[in-house]
């Protein structure tokens, strides 16, 4: 009768894994028919441009400024090899989204053994409110993403150590900032001289292979010019940190409800497990001091939500095992406060979504260009002579196959970063520009 019993429970937690992920795929879908053809802002255009000049043979961290390491731009490369469009780049965005959300779902089933929370991890995934902000935008965060999630299942087993320190270091490779992650989840790791070594020799192959293909314009971009950016100051800095916690409230009070539970005397089912979601959701959390760098958005939100999202789905689901009615009825309160903030950003984009702005902030963090007034400056650029440098912004450039003035697809570092200067002189000097 156990048998029988243990192989129902099976099938039943295969089914609602599958009724999870199917939901969190249409979730995706919808979201992006709406976000589909928009521009929100971000630095998404300016990593496309910089992925198809290195697909055409450009000169990257020579010629062409580049902020961010080259695992990026090889990734975007490859596959605009494939279909050379933003949206197909979105469409890849996705999957890894999803890919990463049934990782940290299978997380979440080994710290609770939960059915229920680890079948709506994966939806809730989805429209965590600045996930749905940067849904498919090509963004290095979105690519770190599965990595980071890859390495949180990997390292709480000592033979899957290695290749989590692997993964951590490839995240590194995507983005600097993921060092301090990175750092975090090899010391939690199950094999930490495993996961050291893993970690290590990956990043020591990637250092190699950068230096070898473009030269030290990788560490003169990427770092040094980096660092002449300069600093946000401290007033403005308090209303981003602000906007932050307000987001990552519903997930903040899911991961109380872990620490009341273990307070009570709850213990994670998987103990390993547990001890690399909390440092990778702790190292991910710090990535946010990267924002008071000028130039840097709460763009950087969406692995902080998923990483933390594991810890919180197994607080609640301890704080709910054996509770009352008033608990189920404040865990739903909270779905519906997150719930909230990404449907009201998605009904009102253009100033930002009244919910989804904290309390007495003005309109901000809103759409840059709607489907129509994207397609209306791409077919303006369009008929401008090929020669002439766009005006426009770069998803909009990148559109329309067209190029930024002097050839750069990023805009903002040559002007902020002094050994970079002769870079902002050159665009300066391509000044006839169309429309």
């Amino acid at each position: 009768m156990s048998l029988l019993s243990y192989g129902l429970s099976c099938a039943w937690s295969k089914r609602l894994a599958l009724a999870g992920l199917a939901l969190a795929i249409v979730l995706s879908a919808l979201v992006m028919t709406t976000r589909w053809h928009q521009d929100w802002g971000d630095s998404e255009g300016t990593y496309a441009l910089t992925a198809r000049s290195l697909l055409n043979g450009g000169d990257l961290y020579g010629e062409v400024v580049v902020a961010q390491p080259p695992v990026l731009f090889v990734a975007g490369a490859g596959v605009l090899a494939i279909g050379d469009s933003l949206e197909v780049l979105r469409a890849v965005m996705v999957a890894l989204q999803l890919l990463a959300l049934a990782l940290l779902a299978t997380a979440v089933w080994r710290m609770s053994r939960s059915q229920w929370a680890m079948a709506l991890t994966l939806p809730l995934g989805v429209v965590l409110p600045w996930t749905v902000h940067q849904q498919g935008s090509f963004q290095p965060e979105a690519l770190a993403l599965p990595c980071l999630a890859g390495a949180l299942v990997l390292a709480a087993r000592q033979r899957g150590s290695g290749w989590a320190g692997a993964f951590l270091a490839i995240a590194v490779g995507i983005k600097l900032p993921m060092a301090i992650p990175a750092l975090f989840g090899v010391w939690a790791a199950a094999d930490r001289r495993a996961a050291a070594a893993g970690f290590a020799a990956t990043l020591v192959v990637l250092g190699a292979v950068s230096l070898a293909v473009f030269g030290d314009g990788v560490m003169n971009h990427t770092v040094l010019a980096q660092l002449e950016v300069g600093r946000h100051a401290v007033r403005p800095m308090a209303g981003v940190g602000v906007q932050a916690a307000w987001n990552l409230t519903p997930l903040a009070l899911g991961c109380l409800a872990a620490a009341v539970a273990w307070r009570r005397g709850w213990r994670p089912r998987d103990p390993q497990q547990w001890r690399v979601a909390v440092a990778l959701g702790a190292g991910t959390m710090l990535t946010l001091a990267s924002i008071t760098k000028v130039g840097t958005s709460l763009s950087v939100m969406p692995p902080v939500e998923a990483l933390l999202l594991p810890v919180a789905m197994t607080g609640v689901a301890a704080w709910l095992k054996g509770g009352t009615l008033r608990r189920g009825l404040a865990a739903a309160g909270v779905v519906a406060f997150l719930l909230a903030q990404s449907i009201s950003l998605l009904a009102d984009p253009r100033s930002g979504g009244v919910v989804f702005l904290r309390p007495l902030s003005p309109p901000a963090w809103g759409i840059a260009l709607t489907r129509r007034e994207v397609d209306a400056q791409v077919s303006a650029l369009q008929r401008c002579p090929s020669t002439l440098p766009s005006s426009q912004d770069p998803a909009v450039t990148f559109r329309a196959h067209r190029r930024m003035p002097g050839g750069q697809p990023d805009l903002f570092l040559p002007v902020r970063a002094r050994r970079l200067a002769g870079v902002a002189k050159r665009v300066a000097d391509d000044w006839r520009r169309c429309p």
